[in-house]
């Protein structure tokens, strides 16, 4: 079979005729494509200069899954294989590595890890290092759209479709760092384009349930949604669940929740258990959940809230959470409110991201926190200081295991919030080494979950239907005291409980385990 080296590329010239010879040297290898995707230097130029068989000039940038496409539309062989154009210290043999289990049919997809590399062990959705063939390819959902998320993106088709992958250490091989190819600035952009690429890939399929946020009318709408089965009848889960590790006295445990109230709803118990073995906990509580019309209007008693009954809103749910905390035995200065907006997270990864152009919450009408307590007064509602506040507690702290949001989940705020914190602890991993830290996810809002949709303390809580299969998902089971404070602690988040749809979701949470899915290890093994 014919083997093809695609090789997307944008501004590489220092790197990319190092890594074209080396590909024309391996002797599996027929051809050498070039994609050059809109690059202002002399990328093009040096790879023709190499020997590439094939350059391919973009006229602008499409993203690295376009600029992949656009070589394999021009690609004859049947065996493809996708380099990236920064590699330093690549030899013939490593393509071999890469294409030879393939000829043989010991595997349908061979990933390379960059043994340097710290941040593929930890987000593996970032490895470009692939070879798999064309048929396969064709598979996958449509790449030309997915930026940096083409190698999510086919990590995912092959979880699901079941794929042989196997993953081969491409020893003493290394990328150029992106601050070092494009400077600080530029190369953290680069970084954030990577995550949030990767984020919106996941959010494609977004279900919106989450504008209206309860009453009566939105609770119309779940009945209708869940069918009135779901509020009786359990969610049957076939496979068998592994179990979430105890908490210890050694551990630091990290929890970062969008939404007042997320903390408890997810690992309430697993809080408590972590109290009683003595690990040392932080929450960051990131928003005030002051976008929630209902409960600003009930609490205002006013039909049309403004401003000042938003931020009431968020001063209330702030002492709610502190006093379900506190109900657990969770100290008050071990609780950090950030204070950014409801609703908004989305928009700070994208063109909110920069320091000079803030977002403007529609609810409160302020681009700062306006809550006394905030964790940083002075900080703007941009991507770059939410970044920064996450990654300065990150960096003190050092947590030993990280507690977040899914990206499964399918409330904006949540998913967002994912890209952050995991962006966080990938750069974490990297300026430390020798940190490790475990990272556990949950999902809150996904269809049909959870079921039975009511208070159900001696049901057990199983995976959501649509997405069990996409996770490694973990149980952490309660005791019968554990779910008891877990409900006098719910029960402080007063103002939720004021609205219909939130009572039975808060309430539903309520059961004899809690769930988890351990996002430690790479997805590609």
């Amino acid at each position: 079979m014919k083997v093809s080296i695609i090789i997307p590329a944008l501004d590489e010239a220092r790197t990319v005729g190092e890594v074209v010879a080396v590909a024309k040297r391996a002797a599996s290898v027929s051809e050498v494509i070039v994609v050059s995707d809109g690059s202002s230097d002399g990328t093009a130029a040096i790879a023709r200069q190499a020997g590439a068989d094939l350059v391919v000039e973009l006229s602008k940038t499409v993203g690295k899954g376009g600029a992949v496409m656009a070589g394999v539309d021009l690609a004859q062989g049947e065996v493809l294989v996708f380099l990236d154009a920064d590699l330093i210290g690549l030899q013939p043999s490593h393509i071999e590595q890469l294409v030879q289990p393939i000829l043989r049919k010991d595997a349908d997809m061979i990933v390379g890890m960059l043994g340097e590399d710290l941040l593929q062990v930890v987000a593996p959705y970032l490895v470009g290092q692939r070879a798999l063939t064309r048929g396969l390819l064709l598979r996958a959902p449509d790449l030309r759209s997915r930026g940096y998320a083409l190698d999510y993106t086919l990590s995912r088709a092959a979880r699901r479709q079941k794929w042989r992958v196997r993953s081969v250490d491409l020893d003493a091989v290394k990328h150029r760092s992106k601050q070092k190819k494009y400077g600080l600035v530029r190369g953290y952009r680069f970084k954030l384009q990577a995550t949030r690429d990767h984020f919106i890939s996941r959010t494609s399929r977004r279900n919106r349930l989450f504008g209206w946020r309860g009453g009566a009318a939105g609770l119309t709408v779940v009945l209708m949604a869940y069918g009135l089965a779901g509020l009786f009848i359990p969610n049957t889960f076939a496979g068998r669940l592994n179990v979430m590790p105890q908490p210890t006295a050694a551990d630091r445990i990290l929890l970062v929740v969008a939404h007042n109230d997320d903390e408890l709803i997810a690992a309430g118990g697993y809080l408590a258990a972590a109290l009683a073995a003595g690990s040392q906990i932080t929450v960051v509580v990131v928003t005030n959940g002051d976008g929630n019309k209902f409960s600003a209007a009930v609490l205002s008693r006013r039909v049309r809230p403004g401003p000042k009954e938003y931020i009431r809103e968020g001063e209330v749910r702030q002492q709610e959470s502190l006093a379900a905390l506190h109900r657990l035995g969770l100290p008050g200065e071990q609780v950090l409110f950030l204070g950014f907006p409801d609703r908004g997270l989305e928009d700070l990864l994208g063109t909110h991201w920069p320091k000079n152009a803030p977002y403007i919450s529609p609810f409160t009408r302020t681009a700062s926190p306006p809550y006394g307590g905030a964790y940083q007064p002075s900080a703007t509602y941009t991507g770059d200081d939410l970044y920064a506040l996450l990654a300065g507690i990150a960096e003190r702290l050092k947590p030993t295991i990280a507690i977040f949001h899914s990206d499964l989940d399918e409330h904006p705020d949540h998913q967002a919030l994912h890209a952050f914190v995991t962006m966080v602890l990938d750069d974490l991993a990297q300026r430390f080494p020798g940190q490790r830290t475990a990272r556990f996810t949950f999902v809150i809002h996904a269809d049909d979950y959870p079921r039975p949709l009511r208070y159900s303390p001696k049901s057990a809580l199983a995976p959501p239907p649509r997405v069990q299969a996409e996770g490694r998902w973990l149980k952490y089971d309660l005791t019968p005291a554990q779910v008891t404070l877990k409900t006098q602690a719910m029960h402080a988040y007063r103002s939720q409980y004021q609205s219909p749809y939130l009572r039975l979701l808060l309430n539903s949470f309520i059961r004899r385990n809690e769930l988890f899915i351990d996002e430690s290890d790479p997805v590609v093994r």
